[in-house]
């Protein structure tokens, strides 16, 4: 029964084959890439449409003319009447020189108040 090995004899050619030292090449290490930082990208700012900036042009433009009508009414509650109408000229001028928007609501109330004050304060001259 030679061919024939019992349960005792398996196991220990078993234990030899596992016991044997194992010749494999050296290992490599294993190189990992770096994590890259995280680095938000600035976000783009969308670029203003040709209405928003006819908006922001309108806003800017009836600012000015506001800003001139309360200086105009300052010199008219004064009854500094000449210095008045060189205020109120003035804003209307600056409203000819924007190319006189009347798309805007608020733009054609503040020049009619311009105009209409410049004219009473002619008026009040007796001019």
């Amino acid at each position: 029964m030679e061919g024939i090995n019992t349960a005792e004899e398996q196991i220990k050619t078993e234990r030899e084959k596992n016991s044997s030292p194992i010749k494999s090449a050296p290992a490599t290490p294993v190189v990992t890439p770096a994590p890259k930082p995280f680095v938000e990208k600035p976000k783009e700012t969308p670029k203003p449409t040709k209405e928003e900036e006819e908006d922001k042009t309108m806003k800017n433009l009836c600012d000015k003319l506001t800003v001139l009508k309360e200086r105009g009414n300052t010199h008219y509650k004064r009854q500094s009447y000449k210095d008045a109408i060189k205020v109120f000229s003035e804003a209307i001028n600056t409203f000819e020189a924007a190319g006189a928007p009347l798309t805007d609501s608020t733009v054609k109330t503040v020049v009619t108040q311009l105009m209409t004050n410049r004219s009473l304060s002619f008026h009040l001259l007796n001019q």
